[in-house]
C-alpha cells in the first residue's frame, strides 16, 4: 500500500490519498491455469473524516500515471462503518 498527501480543493485539511492493489484472477478450466490481474483502488482519508474510496472519482493519465483530483471531490464523503448495516444502506 502506498500514500501520499494531497490538500483537498477546499484547502481546509490535508488529506492522505492510499493506493491498495488488489488482485482478480480466474482459472482456466482447459489447463488449470491460473491468471491474475491487478486492480488499482484508490481511498482519500481527512483528518475527522471516514476513509472513502476514490477510484472510480478522479483521472487517471495511463500513459504518465499522474493523477487529477478534481474539485467535486470534496464533496464526496463517506460514513463510518458502525453506520453501514450488513448490506444494507442505512439511509434507504
Amino acid at each position: 500500500m502506498s500514500s501520499e498527501n494531497h490538500k483537498s480543493s477546499d484547502g481546509r485539511s490535508n488529506c492522505t490519498i492510499f493506493e491498495i492493489l488488489q488482485f482478480t484472477c480466474e482459472l482456466k478450466p482447459v489447463n488449470n491455469e491460473m491468471s491474475c490481474y491487478p486492480i488499482a483502488r484508490l481511498f482519500r482519508q481527512c483528518p475527522g473524516e471516514p476513509v472513502t474510496e476514490i477510484t472510480t472519482a478522479i483521472k487517471i493519465d495511463m500513459a504518465t500515471g499522474e493523477v487529477e483530483m478534481p474539485p467535486q471531490l470534496s464533496s464526496i464523503k463517506g460514513r463510518p462503518w458502525r453506520e453501514i448495516l450488513a448490506g444494507k444502506d442505512s439511509t434507504s
